[in-house]
């Protein structure tokens, strides 16, 4: 697993500036790159850094990401799909319970008002305080022919910027 850990970490270093992490199927934060803590100081501050181990659960708290999410309803819905896929696909207790718990914090609100950036052809995270604005698209990364269930677990995070203003935060802030 060394050899796994060392490649994971170079991946996450290397797509400095920008934020990068690690989880395994339970969505629990394994690593991170100094580009995601910067992100969650940011919005979230450092608090929500030290309390929150867990990628979605940061995003579904109100002392986490949520209050800053543009268009929260809508990633609310995909996130909440996409976690109950994984769900039924994988029968992971880990991944239920943490369904049952988001279940909890539903916000309620049906994303009736969703529109995709056509610029862009998938979706978008938006953060927004006071005059602060990040927007990133994701892409999520597996290990190839894993021959052990450790290693097929690991996930690896990347947020891009998806337009000048991000990436004109990154370059001054990190």
């Amino acid at each position: 697993m060394e050899i796994v850990r060392h490649a994971l970490q170079r991946m996450i270093e290397k797509h400095e500036p920008y934020p990068a992490f690690v989880v395994n199927t339970g969505y629990k934060i394994l690593m991170t790159n100094s580009g995601y803590d910067q992100i969650v100081k940011i919005f979230a501050g450092e608090n929500a850094l030290k309390k929150y181990d867990n990628a979605i659960r940061i995003l579904f708290s109100e002392d986490g990401l949520r209050p800053y999410v543009k268009g929260w309803p809508a990633i609310e819905h995909f996130l909440l799909a996409r976690l109950w896929d994984e769900v039924v696909l994988t029968q992971n207790s880990e991944l239920i319970e943490l369904y049952k718990d988001l279940l909890q914090l539903r916000s309620g609100v049906d994303p009736t008002a969703f529109q995709i950036d056509n610029n862009l052809p998938i979706m978008s995270l938006v953060l927004e305080k006071n005059s602060k604005k990040a927007c990133f698209f994701t892409t999520i990364t597996t290990l190839g022919t894993p021959l052990d269930l450790t290693t097929q677990e690991l996930r690896i995070e990347l947020l891009f910027p998806s337009d000048e203003e991000t990436k004109q935060l990154f370059s001054f802030e990190v």
